[in-house]
């Protein structure tokens, strides 16, 4: 990404902008960030080159939790 900012303006159902505030609020962030995070989000699952961002975190938590277990398996 890069550093430079271009407004958007985008017709939304009331109620989904109300909810999207909402879970910012609730996350403690603002709505610019979540909405730009989900563009992110949408964009890098449609290309289908890397994986998920929350797919690989599970992976790493996984790993750090049980690889002494994955070491014994593998053997």
């Amino acid at each position: 990404m890069t550093d430079t900012l271009e407004n958007l303006q985008v017709p939304i159902d009331s109620t989904l902008l109300a909810d999207l505030q909402r879970l910012a609020d609730e996350r403690g962030e603002s709505l610019q960030s979540l909405v730009t995070r989900a563009i992110s989000d949408l964009l890098q699952r449609q290309s289908g080159d890397e994986p998920r961002r929350h797919v690989m975190n599970a992976y790493r938590k996984s790993l750090d939790r049980f690889d002494p277990l994955y070491e014994k398996l593998a053997r």
